[in-house]
């Protein structure tokens, strides 16, 4: 639409979701106080345009090579026949052009899952060597070289993805829906009423009123990996209340009833510092009482879902009371937290590797070039303990077993089948390494 009146009577207005306003911010250093106008809209865009040109190079490389081959097969064929009639009729020139112009579909494993292979190697393009004498294919190939690894094997999952979108337009979705259950009836439990006036919890309230956070997905379609379960450390507490939300019989999982993580309530002044999720039951019933104590504090959390959202981790966003001092956080409980909850992004790099060194897994430590042992390796990256003990893991590590696939039906639970893979936890659990750039901080 074009608009020829701009500032004499006519005005245009940006409408951005949440995470679009703060990558704006980010994009043009803001911070959330200052006032964006139309520069810094304009700013983004051309920001994003050109991240999407950089991630799209590798494909465009690989197309330009391609249609090289391909025109280079064609002229051959077309040079040794008087005419295109003369070519078709010649079988074997057919065939040699048809094996040099097509590109290599199948690959043996080794191929495609041997370390040795590089990533994007140039010689599977099948390029002759006067070929590499064209000025042409000379700078698409010096483009080639300047691209990472990660960006060519991103082009590499692009192009396979491509190839499956006719099987996926067949498919068609029928969408279950949940069945009707009658809702479970609320209960304030008096150990949770004294926890807010004294800071201080009862000391058989474990398994009545509050229970161990990540035991609650015993009763999910991840209880088949009670052992990951029950090696998460029972700090992390969830009161009864929050863990009932329907009444449905003992066999069924809670797949599609688990409460969202929003409300935590911490005590300030402990040796050992007590931190619980509240059900919104709870959160309005004492809700007064909370505002009168100084012996606890309760703050607002949500997952880190999207990458340029605002992170809640270090419960540092609301909370009440506003006037007292906020208590901190520990990073240990922030990991906990956000695991438990089904956040998808890390703030940090160090983040990344100090939940990789916790998990027992060999992704979030760097290797000198050249270095190799002979350490047992899962194939998800998982170090079993005997090997973590020969190399000397910086860190102890609970697990003996890996994790990662119950930490991949976790935020499978979380997310209710809309995909993950994209995000840092989803990359996590698929056995894949991050770089440091992929990280704000």
């Amino acid at each position: 639409m074009r608009m020829r009146k701009l500032a004499n009577g006519q005005a245009l207005m940006f409408l951005a979701p949440p995470e679009v306003h703060h990558s704006i911010l980010d994009v043009n250093k803001k911070c959330a106080v200052d006032t964006i106008d139309s520069a810094d809209v304009i700013k983004w865009c051309l920001e994003q345009t050109c991240q999407a040109t950089e991630n799209n190079r590798p494909l465009w490389v690989s197309q330009g090579l391609g249609h090289w081959k391909r025109q280079s097969a064609l002229n051959t064929l077309l040079k040794k026949n008087a005419s295109i009639e003369d070519a078709l009729r010649n079988d074997p020139a057919v065939m040699r052009f048809l094996t040099s112009s097509q590109d290599k579909e199948s690959q043996t494993l080794e191929e495609l899952y041997s370390m040795k292979v590089k990533v994007g190697d140039v010689s599977l393009f099948n390029l002759r060597k006067k070929d590499l004498e064209h000025p042409i294919v000379r700078t698409l190939l010096h483009e080639w070289d300047l691209i990472r690894d990660v960006h060519r094997r991103d082009s590499s999952m692009h192009e396979e993805y491509e190839r499956e979108v006719a099987v996926e337009i067949e498919q068609e979705r029928q969408v279950q829906k949940t069945e009707k259950v009658d809702p479970a009836s609320h209960q304030l439990h008096e150990d949770i009423v004294q926890f807010v006036r004294s800071g201080k919890l009862r000391a058989g309230a474990l398994n009545t009123s509050v229970l161990a956070a990540f035991g609650l997905f015993h009763r999910t379609s991840a209880k088949s990996y009670k052992a990951s379960i029950d090696t998460f450390p029972p700090g992390l507490l969830a009161t009864t209340d929050f863990t009932r939300t329907v009444s449905i019989p003992s066999n069924w999982t809670l797949d599609e009833y688990l409460r969202p993580v929003n409300w935590v309530l911490r005590s300030r002044k402990s040796d050992t510092p007590i931190s619980m999720i509240l059900s919104p039951y709870e959160i309005n019933e004492l809700l007064p009482k909370i505002w009168k104590s100084t012996k606890v504090t309760l703050s607002l959390y949500s997952p880190h879902i999207a990458k340029t959202m605002v992170s809640f981790g270090a419960l540092d966003f609301y909370n009440l009371p506003s006037q007292l001092d906020i208590p901190t956080a520990s990073l240990a409980f922030q990991r906990d937290l956000g695991l438990f909850s089904g956040s998808l992004y890390l703030t940090r790099y160090k983040d990344y590797r100090d939940l990789c060194l916790i998990l027992g897994v060999i992704n979030g430590i760097p290797h000198e070039k050249g270095q190799s042992h002979d350490y047992e390796v899962h194939s998800d990256g998982f170090v079993p303990t005997s090997a973590r003990n020969k190399m000397a893991w910086p860190v102890e590590s609970p697990f003996t077993s890996s994790p990662l696939p119950f930490l991949k039906a976790l935020l499978g639970i979380r997310r209710r089948g809309q995909d993950f893979s994209h995000s840092h936890l989803g990359r996590v659990v698929h056995g894949e390494i991050l770089t440091e750039d992929e990280f704000d901080h």
